[in-house]
């Protein structure tokens, strides 16, 4: 088999469920499970492939990608030189450096940009796009591209689901305008409460606040407050103070 790292070939076959299903409701019948794999392989072959078990063929691969318009391969040197880029960035996340974002988030697009077309990859691809339009751009991602990214949290490797579940939550915060249990039901979706990365429980403060909750509010300023201090991030700090003068008034 071409590609020997067996998790990236389940990862590939849940992707290939992920893009045949949303095609198949934007479409009429060409994307339906008989309809796809005619002529490639048979039904049950295709849902082995898309819950995650590997197919002996890599031609299989090819030929249902090809159908989606995508190619089949593994890049472990890009997938090591993202990974290495990863904690920087989130650093300059937590320190709300844009220029750090966005220099680290254009090295890793110009890194992917000659793999945007195979499988894996171009979801990658979209991902770090996306954040980087966010910070340096001002741009949340639609409605149905947060939707997406829902499906891929648990698909996708772990090190990203912090950057999927920053660019949901941004999209929901909107969508709450309309309906706040659009915001509310979202934090216990994604285990918000339970995230420990620092810049994700801003969000868990507002939803403190929409729910009422203001013990466990304070309780989460007073420990991020003396996080922020002994990091001396300050930036973040002037963010947990605006919540404080909320209570006051």
């Amino acid at each position: 088999m071409r590609i020997k790292n067996k998790n990236r070939i389940r990862v590939i076959g849940k992707l290939i469920r992920i893009y045949r299903e949303e095609k198949r409701h934007n479409t009429q019948n060409e994307y339906t499970l008989l309809r796809f794999c005619d002529g490639i392989c048979t039904i049950n072959t295709l849902k082995r492939i898309e819950s995650g078990e590997c197919s002996r063929s890599d031609e299989v691969y090819d030929e249902l990608l090809a159908k989606l318009k995508l190619r089949f391969d593994y890049f472990p040197e890009v997938d090591t030189a993202v990974e290495m880029m990863m904690e920087p960035l989130y650093e300059a996340i937590e320190y709300f450096d844009l220029e750090g974002i966005g220099r680290i988030c254009d090295k890793i697009l110009n890194l992917l940009e000659r793999v945007r077309n195979y499988v894996y990859y171009s979801e990658l691809y979209n991902i770090f796009k996306n954040l980087r339009q966010y910070y340096i751009d001002d741009l949340t991602i639609s409605t149905g591209i947060a939707l997406r990214y829902e499906s891929l949290l648990g698909i996708m490797p772990p090190i990203y689901s912090i950057i999927l579940k920053f660019l949901i939550m941004t999209r929901k915060s909107i969508d709450a305008l309309d309906d706040p249990n659009i915001y509310n039901t979202a934090i216990k979706k994604l285990e918000m409460i339970n995230e420990k990365c620092l810049f994700l429980q801003f969000f868990v403060l507002k939803y403190y606040i929409t729910t009422n909750q203001y013990i466990s509010l304070m309780q989460l300023l007073n420990k991020l407050e003396m996080i922020f201090l002994s990091k001396e991030n300050y930036i973040r700090l002037i963010d947990l103070y605006n919540y404080y003068f909320r209570l006051c008034q």
